[in-house]
């Protein structure tokens, strides 16, 4: 077999995966609206009606810029009220879904995507995050960002074609958000009062693209562990997949290094609870601090201590730190969802898959860099490119463009908060994904950037334990959207926001998440697994 088909199989895996068990879950957290009861905007309150003869074609067939594919009422059952769906086409070649209620409070709910996106607009995940927010009176949207996934898996639908890579980049939300507030006008004939965003990963760099590039798209915007930094962040996995390769880590390593970051920086945050709860407080060095030990004894080899020191340092290139150290947190087990609804879960930790091989051998982030490397994070396009052979101080000036397409880190927000925007921010702690260490820096970055206080219109969340966007040995799940429009609509400024921990559908703990830079902090009596038992300090 071909070292490139097997690459195009490798590739349709990882979208299989993400499709079916994370893809859903990585474009938002599914706590949204959970809380509406708490909030002091009644957002259920019911504005305008609408019935099937309203949602004909020929009514609904008039959107600026946009052909309007299809129009079907689908009637209300036990669980869902009743929608128009409509799908449209934006030249070339982005496609959008909008579900518009029979029951509308008169706001647009519009989510993100998950990694390379170009998802089915009928993927059952995405059509239930829509169907919750239309079961709260939400008109709700998403775009395909312009190519199908199914067919050209990973980046190869980027190849030599930078008008996809500029839709993917950042074009195709704001389109679609144009085009269905339109149709919303027309459908209902008024427009929509306000318009959130919800979107995690790739999703969350799509709506932190929104609040800088164009502001007037969105009131309120809930931006989970943003993959901000593309390309750049492909170095990172570039240095750890090199790594791995060289000496991999067993997964009875990983179960040694998790038990040793469990022992010795548990109670950094004042409790011993199986969370690192202040990662910022932990100095590791796994060649200084790790017992070293023959193979197959109880520590790590030479050999082993130098992958180690790879993955947990910085990308360094030119003498520039372009992509900040690995924190803690992560090699510790935590739950993984393998459905969107997460009815089905595993117990590991977030470095498997990733860096150590899980159940199936397989490892992603290899995967990720070969494709991105030949298609989607440089200039000009090389489908032979070498990601092992590639360098990070020589060739990341081939970057330039494809940094102008895909990197959110312009801290200037100074358009979105004069029209009263808001921007919430939330990120695990554990996402071994996406380093949280480059949100801080961009949160920091918009203080001395923007010129009103960031306390007006941007709040960040750390969550302890949390993997990339759910999962992990901590809470997280959490209602950041009710919170996000109180603030927008009334003005309420949101502070400690409760999460849960779900197990087999119960809860099983309860924490504060606590606005940046506090963290929560155990109040040294009452039960840890309880939010009151901490306070945000």
């Amino acid at each position: 077999m071909s070292r490139h088909l097997l690459c195009v199989l490798c590739l349709g895996l990882v979208l299989a995966g993400l499709v079916a068990a994370g893809s859903a879950l990585a474009t938002g957290n599914t706590g949204s609206f959970t809380r509406a009861e708490n909030g002091v905007v009644d957002y259920r309150h019911i504005l305008v009606h609408r019935s099937a003869k309203d949602c004909a074609l020929p009514a609904v067939a008039s959107v600026p810029d946009s052909q309007v594919l299809s129009a079907e009422w689908v009637s209300a059952n036990g669980t869902d009220p009743a929608y128009c769906k409509v799908t449209g086409l934006i030249e070339p070649a982005v496609r959008w879904v909008a579900y518009l209620p029979a029951e509308w409070n008169g706001r647009l709910y519009m989510h993100g995507n998950g990694g390379n996106a170009g998802e089915a607009l009928d993927f059952e995940g995405y059509h239930r995050m829509r169907l919750n927010a239309v079961r709260n009176g939400f008109a709700a949207a998403f775009t395909n960002t312009g190519h199908d996934a199914a067919t050209e898996p990973g980046a190869q639908w980027a190849y030599n074609d930078p008008v996809r890579e500029g839709d993917y980049g950042h074009r195709a939300v704001h389109v679609t958000a144009v085009a269905v507030r339109a149709l919303l006008e027309t459908f209902y004939q008024q427009p929509a009062g306000h318009a959130y965003f919800d979107g995690c990963s790739t999703g969350g760099r799509q709506g932190m693209m929104e609040a800088q590039r164009y502001p007037d798209d969105f009131d309120g915007i809930l931006a989970g562990a943003p993959v901000f930094t593309l390309p750049d962040m492909l170095w990172q996995y570039q240095k750890n997949s090199l790594a791995v390769e060289k000496t991999p880590i067993r997964a009875e390593q990983l179960a040694r290094l998790g038990e040793f970051i469990r022992e010795h920086f548990d109670r950094v945050d004042g409790l011993a609870d199986g969370v690192i709860g202040d990662p910022l407080a932990v100095d590791f060095l796994p060649s200084r601090d790790l017992p070293r030990a023959p193979q197959d004894e109880a520590g790590f080899t030479d050999a082993e201590l130098v992958t180690l020191d790879a993955i947990y340092a910085p990308v360094i290139a030119g003498g520039v730190e372009i992509y900040p150290r690995t924190v803690v947190g992560a090699e510790l087990p935590g739950l993984v969802y393998r459905d969107w609804d997460r009815s089905q879960v595993n117990t590991v930790s977030a470095w498997v898959g990733r860096v150590v091989p899980n159940a199936d051998g397989f490892m992603e982030q290899p995967v990720i860099v070969d494709s991105w490397f030949q298609y989607l994070a440089f200039d000009e396009d090389d489908p032979k490119r070498d990601w092992r052979a590639m360098d990070a101080a020589r060739d990341r000036a081939s970057m330039a463009r494809m940094r102008g397409l895909m990197q959110a880190v312009d801290p200037h927000l100074a358009p979105f908060a004069a029209r009263g925007g808001k921007l919430i921010i939330y990120h695990g702690w554990a996402d071994f994904g996406v380093d949280p260490l480059t949100t801080i820096a961009y949160v920091d970055a918009v203080s001395t950037a923007t010129p009103q206080s960031r306390d007006e219109f941007l709040r960040l969340y750390l969550v302890p334990g949390m993997f990339h966007c759910s999962g992990g040995s901590n809470v997280d799940s959490f209602d950041l959207m009710t919170p996000l429009i109180d603030w927008v609509e009334a003005g309420q400024a949101p502070g400690a926001v409760t999460a849960n921990r779900i197990e087999n559908e119960k809860i099983t703990r309860t924490r504060p998440l606590c606005a940046y830079p506090a963290i929560a902090r155990y109040n040294g009596s009452g039960d840890p697994d309880r939010a009151d038992s901490f306070s945000c300090q």
